[in-house]
């Protein structure tokens, strides 16, 4: 039997593959269960029990509640903290847009609340396609924003259009 090219690549590939196996457990493993216990404390925090004098305090408008239910936001809240980042509230990425709701669009996003809702950070002009950068996602002319459509970009401002509503979000 005759052995082609492409069975060669195949074996070449499926011996690399047992070399970098072998070496994952021989080498690069932990030799007691002790050691790999602090190899995964460095990856997750354990809970800690929080001292009994100090109350937890409600961030960006949640309750108490809310906000110590879930360890995810208590360990991103110290991050914040830590790193004295600014206390604004920020967006729930995994809220459905307001377009998939089934609510009138009106009644969700006012003029006003979009405006205050999105920030322009710049804008892109060619001779073929312009562009926004909104919320630090690129959005080209014709496409969505909460249910506005993106008409126009000027230097310095974006035009969006619900309707008979226009909004003109400006660089800040």
């Amino acid at each position: 039997m005759k052995v082609t090219k492409q069975q060669k690549v195949y074996l070449g590939l499926l011996g690399i593959g047992l070399v970098a196996f072998a070496l994952d457990r021989l080498v690069f493993t932990p030799p007691s269960a002790s050691a790999a216990d602090t190899a995964s404390d460095l990856l997750v925090a354990k809970p800690s029990k929080p001292a009994a004098h100090s109350a937890p305090v409600a961030t960006a408008g949640k309750s108490v509640a809310q906000s110590t239910s879930n360890p995810v936001a208590q360990r991103l809240a110290g991050l914040s903290e830590s790193m004295k980042l600014a206390s604004a509230p920020a967006k729930d990425v995994f809220t459905p847009a307001a377009a998939w709701s089934g609510k009138s669009l009106t009644a969700v996003l006012d003029s006003r609340s979009f405006e205050q809702a999105h920030q322009l950070t710049g804008v892109i002009l060619s001779d073929q396609r312009a562009a926004a950068m909104i919320d630090g996602r690129l959005v080209m002319v014709g496409q969505m924003v909460d249910g506005y459509k993106l008409v126009s970009v000027v230097k310095g401002g974006a035009t969006f259009q619900l309707g008979e509503t226009t909004v003109i979000l400006h660089h800040r």
